[in-house]
């Protein structure tokens, strides 16, 4: 049974841009792409002479291009989109693994899972979708002795609204990998895996269909904050989920004490950025939202439909255009940009942590924060927050255009 990282490697593998290239290329989707807008000067009927001539120097008589190594290059000094006169054009390979997915996104929404998953097998993507399996996997789950857990198993599907057929998916969707008990050789690492995919396909769905006036870049931010770990754990712990976590490290159970209480100190604090660089959540509380949905997915036999029951009324409120924070090192980018400030950051570590020291000269002042994490992009975005939050205290432009 492959773990969750070889599971996460084979997905990223499977949707990759690169791949779905291939896949692209093999239904020569690139002779169907659009990447320019028409120029109504360079059409001419049949019979008649361009009065704008592209002459063409690529060396081939016809009209298709073989996709072999001559017609594939990284010089950046082709022009993109712009055709000869035989209608040649140099295209980006990511846009067609962008129509890729496209296209299985317009099946989807056209005729539903069961149109994607043929349009993927029309471009060589084999999904098998094996019901035995799923009833096997169901069959192993049964097995599991949840009897001396039954109170916390029924607290928390009182919570979440739903009785699983299979109490043993529940428990191992809250069980960590820490936990060292006899009889206890599963976790929620492969039920995590399953629910990040569901719920970000659920909640993909969701904006698609609810912000229909929202462009794309707004509809990426959106999704990338709702299916964030800190989205994630707010959820959580909003519902009490993480007293039912099953764990046996006492360095988790201060991290998550730690940020409970840091969670109540900031709620009566009105600077968002502050919260940000104080209340960092531990991966686990969002990582037991993922298996949960994933164990809700399995339980119902793989219906989506099931899990959105659910899980929907646990993530509301949603995160609307109106109330969207961008990530503190963005905006900070962007706050800038627009002020004419330049930012500066140098990076050191010690011992395991890295420290981002992050400054900003004003017109008169020079800020100056500092972030601290293992992770170099959270380090950075305590830095970034803090930097926002003295800019607001500041106040050196229109608050109401960026906060």
């Amino acid at each position: 049974m492959k773990h969750e990282g070889h599971l996460s490697d084979m997905r990223s593998n499977a949707v990759c841009n690169a791949t779905l290239h291939k896949h692209g290329i093999w239904r020569s989707l690139q002779g169907y792409v659009r990447d320019s807008a028409f120029d109504p000067r360079r059409w001419v009927a049949p019979g008649q002479i361009s009065l704008r001539p592209f002459p063409c120097n690529c060396g081939i008589e016809t009209a298709f291009v073989p996709t072999n190594g001559r017609y594939i290059s990284d010089d950046p000094s082709f022009v993109v989109g712009k055709p000869c006169d035989r209608a040649h054009r140099w295209m980006c390979s990511k846009a067609i693994s962008d129509c890729v997915e496209a296209l299985v996104g317009a099946y989807y929404v056209g005729g539903g899972i069961v149109a994607a998953l043929w349009v993927m097998k029309w471009f060589g993507i084999e999904i098998k979708c094996d019901r035995t399996l799923v009833q096997e996997v169901k069959l192993n789950a049964s097995y599991i002795c949840y009897l001396p857990k039954i109170s916390v198993i029924e607290e928390l599907e009182a919570k979440l609204k739903y009785n699983f057929s299979v109490k043993g998916l529940l428990l191992e969707a809250i069980t960590h990998p820490s936990l060292q008990e006899l009889g206890v050789d599963y976790c929620y690492q492969r039920l995590e895996f399953l629910g990040d995919s569901v719920l970000d396909l659920l909640i993909t769905r969701y904006l698609y269909v609810t912000h229909t006036d929202v462009d794309p870049g707004e509809l990426t931010d959106l999704r990338s904050a709702l299916v964030s770990n800190e989205n994630f754990a707010e959820v959580v712990l909003r519902n009490n989920i993480h007293s039912h976590l099953q764990h046996g490290s006492g360095i988790l159970l201060e991290q998550i004490t730690e940020y409970v209480r840091s969670n109540l100190e900031c709620q009566g604090k009105v600077n968002k950025f502050l919260q940000h660089a104080t209340c960092k959540a531990p991966k686990v509380l969002g990582d037991i939202m993922e298996s949960i949905a994933g164990a809700i997915f399995v339980d119902a036999d793989f219906n989506v439909d099931v899990v959105w029951k659910i899980v929907e009324p646990l993530l509301s409120p949603m995160i609307t255009p109106d109330n969207l924070a961008l990530p503190p090192y963005r905006e900070l980018l962007e706050l800038c940009s627009h002020l004419g400030y330049f930012i500066n950051s140098k990076c050191s570590s010690k011992g395991e942590e890295l420290s981002i020291e992050m400054s900003v000269q004003l017109r008169d002042e020079l800020l100056i924060a500092q972030g601290q994490d293992r992770n170099k992009k959270s380090a950075k975005a305590k830095a970034a927050a803090r930097i926002l939050a003295d800019l607001k205290e500041k106040r050196p432009f229109n608050e109401t255009m960026f906060f």
